[in-house]
């Protein structure tokens, strides 16, 4: 699954809509191509589509996030191994980073070195 690293959302991006740090995946459910992770705590900003004047810059704070992300064209080993890192991140309680932005792809990151790739989405975050 090759990705064009210039369609892939980064830290620092402008065009950034969804920035949000020390997310904790809580549960994982897994099926044949795709995954459901519902992540706990986090804190950053995002921008809503129904609101035209908020802004990213905004902090808050996050109680209960789910995302859901489907790779049918992946090959099983691929899958395979985005779910044992998800896995790994969740067995550790690893502090995660989620980016997104309009038209590219989301970015779930633990540091540079280590980022899964996420099919962009609208995203629902339950704030307190």
């Amino acid at each position: 699954m090759a990705v064009d690293l210039n369609k892939v959302a980064k830290p620092g991006d402008p065009d950034l809509d969804f920035d949000v740090d020390c997310l904790y995946i809580d549960n994982l459910i897994v099926g044949e191509s795709d995954f459901i992770i519902t992540f706990t705590g986090g804190v950053g900003g995002w921008t809503s589509p129904d609101d035209a004047d908020s802004v990213l810059d905004l902090m808050d704070e996050i109680t209960s996030l789910e995302v859901m992300a489907a790779y049918p064209t992946a090959p099983p080993d691929l899958f395979a191994a985005l779910v044992d890192q998800l896995t790994d991140w969740r067995a550790r309680q690893t502090p995660l980073r989620l980016l997104s932005a309009p038209s590219k792809v989301s970015l779930l990151m633990e540091d540079n070195a280590h980022v899964l790739p996420i099919p962009n989405q609208a995203w629902s975050p339950s704030a307190p």
